[in-house]
């Protein structure tokens, strides 16, 4: 693994990354800003950063720290190169990998998991917290949350989900709960996949993206995780529902059986969401409607390497404008009307790490936050 001096010097070295021929496409993929999270003036250890960004460009950056005392979680607003619009705050978590953020145009809010007490935090964008932190699960329950995910709704307000487990294996879900947009509480706690929980069996956030005045939630049932040598004669099967703005549940439609790993999540598609699976390197994928209607096949993509880490609710999609869909795990974009491949860059991640999350910033510009280095990245595709 590159230490951070040598791995600054790789990617500053190397930050255009042309396609390859067969692509067919004039569009290049280049970094043009990066950035360490850290805290200054602190001795620490920076992990598994993940980001959200607005329609107006400011970034939410989040990250977990690892200090001798203990882990905290700090969140940061950037503005799109990645320049500091406030100070690190102490969100006062210890989510590590399991955190996630979310934005409005108004503020955010701030999600972390894995220990009972989970909490979500409001905050501005001048970086300062913005409410009384809200309980995701009881101080003294059994059941700790992991892999949160949240989206912002259309009146502002923040739908959340995340994957339940208790410390003795013996209850497994998912659930959820809708924050408004003053960082209050706005719903009780939803159970978004309880007919399919049972001992045994991981239901992983795939998806959380707005859709209509509500949000549609993607999970993928695995009962490998719990079982003797991770064998199961069971696939691993994705399932897709709506959720309401006040945690309505619609129905539950299956989306695909049998794959590897999945990559779920892109918004600003006009009430769709698109979602890809992996089946022995090759990407397949679809855009959906809120009731799980396929409207459009993609283009599958072959030779696509597995990730090294599941953070963030792998959010890999990025909508680019003009009707195009960048994806990071493949590392190509789609024309989201006729679902082809349009262009497919060369693979730069050697260079600054496996992404854990990604976000538009508009004008052809995503943010990436780098799931095994410290760092976040704005790329350019033109």
């Amino acid at each position: 693994m590159l230490d951070r001096r040598s791995f600054l010097a790789a990617t500053l070295g190397a930050a255009t990354f042309p396609m390859p021929a067969l692509a067919r496409a004039a569009l290049t993929l280049r970094v043009i800003a990066q950035r360490e999270c850290r805290v200054e003036g602190q001795r620490e250890w920076a992990v598994y950063p993940t980001l959200a960004a607005t329609p107006g460009g400011k970034v939410a950056a989040m990250w977990g720290s690892v200090m001798d005392d203990g882990v905290d979680t700090y969140v940061q607003i950037l503005t799109p190169t990645l320049s500091p619009r406030s100070k690190p705050v102490n969100v006062r978590g210890a989510g590590m990998v399991h955190h996630a953020v979310g934005m409005s145009r108004t503020g955010g809010v701030a999600l972390t998991g894995v220990a009972t007490g989970s909490t979500a935090t409001p905050f501005t964008f001048d970086g300062a917290l913005a409410g009384p932190e809200i309980q995701l699960t009881r101080r003294d329950a059994r059941v700790c949350i992991y892999e949160p995910a949240v989206c912002t709704l259309a009146d502002g307000s923040f739908m959340t989900a995340w994957r339940a487990e208790s410390r003795d294996s013996s209850y497994f879900g998912a659930a959820g709960l809708v924050i408004g947009p003053d960082g209050r509480r706005r719903t009780g706690l939803f159970n978004l996949f309880k007919r399919y929980q049972h001992y045994g069996a991981w239901v992983f956030i795939e998806a959380l993206v707005p859709a209509g005045d509500g949000a549609v939630v993607v999970g993928t049932l695995d009962e490998r995780g719990g079982l003797p040598d991770g064998q199961s004669t069971t696939p691993r099967s994705m399932r897709m529902r709506r959720v309401g703005p006040r945690g309505q549940l619609g129905p539950v439609t299956e989306i695909a059986t049998g794959f590897d790993w999945a990559v779920g999540g892109a918004v600003g598609l006009r009430d769709r969401v698109a979602l890809f699976w992996c089946v022995g390197g090759t990407l397949y994928g679809g855009l959906y409607a809120p009731n799980g209607v396929c409207v459009r096949d993609f283009e599958p993509v072959p030779d696509v390497p597995p990730p090294v880490m599941r953070v963030a609710s792998n959010k890999m999609l990025v909508p680019l404008g003009g009707g195009r869909l960048f994806n990071y795990a493949g590392l190509v974009v789609h024309d989201l009307s006729t679902g082809r491949v349009v262009a497919r860059f060369d693979d730069p991640r050697e260079n600054w790490g496996e992404a854990s999350a990604a976000a538009a910033l508009g004008h052809g510009r995503v943010a990436i936050a780098n799931g095994n280095y410290p760092y976040l990245t704005t790329l350019a595709i033109e």
